[in-house]
């Protein structure tokens, strides 16, 4: 007997399938067997926890889950999943025509019936759910499953287009980076290729992991080294100078600065570029401010495209959104991050 869930259960997703248990061969043939049409004519996807669990290496959750403690445990999911869904025993969590069910499984043979079950529910809305099988081959590209295909993750964060700001070779030092790092890049094609495959969030893993996220402190040392001590390593985000000052500006001001009135606060932006620096050359010095905070040059947005990028070569993208300086255009900038995290040292 299937028993209805409710629809807020992470992974779970349209036409998809997930085992609560340990999957031993006879169950994973079975599986095979069973969902085989099902998978061909209405892209029904199938999920065993153990599966996703191993395509998570630990370097790649420790990049995407800064902070999070302990080995991720295919067990602790299932449990986690079975709470959520307020279901006990093995059995597949299905979601099929806008409905999630739990449909247990004592034997082998009732994979079968869960099959059954579910193509009987397809076929039920043949408008809706026409069988693969039945268009035409030109109408199964990707463009014609939107709902099932490319809608699984923030594509805006993965953009390199967020990343192609104008440089400034005159006050940018060569080394900083404008676009994220090839480890940062490589994690980040990593996250989308599993997360697509099987279909769930960053804030569902999070919440089935239970991450607590933007717990990590921010220190700042005397000589405006910025670093993130509660990671291995305590890493430090690496800023040139001018764009160190213009985050530290932000930091002093947890309200916010409009970019149009950035010239406001000059004086005190070039009060800490002068001691971050090491140069002693005054009107060089203000020159450089002077043309950071032109509201017509609109070259603030240089400095502040690298420091996301720092932050996310280090954290990425979704933890690191409370810490770099964010807003629209038009509106006013900020550094989100809880202020009871920064540490100054003295």
């Amino acid at each position: 007997h299937d028993v209805p869930v409710h629809n807020d259960v992470p992974l779970l997703r349209e036409r998809t399938a997930i085992y609560l248990g340990v999957p031993d061969s006879s169950i994973r043939e079975e599986c095979r067997k069973e969902f085989a049409g099902l998978k061909q004519d209405y892209r029904v996807k199938v999920i065993f926890v153990q599966d996703l669990v191993s395509e998570l290496p630990q370097d790649l959750l420790a990049y995407m889950f800064p902070g999070l403690k302990g080995q991720l445990s295919a067990d602790a999911i299932i449990e986690r999943l079975r709470s959520i869904a307020g279901v006990s025993g093995n059995g597949f969590l299905i979601k099929v025509t806008g409905k999630s069910v739990f449909m247990p499984v004592r034997y082998t043979y009732h994979i079968g019936i869960v099959a059954a079950s579910f193509r009987n529910a397809l076929d039920y809305y043949p408008v809706v759910h026409t069988p693969k099988s039945q268009q035409n081959a030109q109408q199964l590209d990707e463009g014609d499953h939107v709902q099932f295909s490319k809608r699984l993750i923030e594509p805006d964060i993965y953009s390199d287009a967020l990343y192609k700001e104008e440089t400034d070779e005159d006050t940018v030092e060569d080394d900083i980076e404008s676009s994220p790092n090839l480890k940062a890049k490589m994690f980040l094609s990593s996250w989308k290729a599993i997360s697509r495959k099987y279909g769930f969030t960053y804030e569902q893993l999070g919440r089935l992991i239970e991450y607590e996220k933007n717990r990590i402190h921010l220190k700042i040392s005397p000589a405006g080294e910025i670093s993130l001590v509660d990671l291995n390593n305590k890493p430090t985000v690496k800023l040139d100078t001018q764009t160190k000052a213009l985050y530290l500006l932000f930091l002093n001001h947890p309200e916010g600065i409009r970019l149009k009135e950035l010239s406001n606060y000059k004086d005190e932006l070039l009060d800490i570029y002068l001691k971050l620096s090491n140069r002693d050359n005054l009107p060089t010095l203000q020159k450089t401010i002077e043309n950071l905070v032109d509201p017509f040059s609109e070259k603030m947005y240089v400095p502040l495209s690298r420091i996301k990028t720092a932050f996310i070569n280090i954290m990425g993208p979704q933890a690191a959104q409370d810490y770099y300086v964010s807003g629209k255009k038009g509106s006013t900038y900020r550094i989100a991050l809880d202020r009871s995290l920064v540490l100054f040292d003295k």
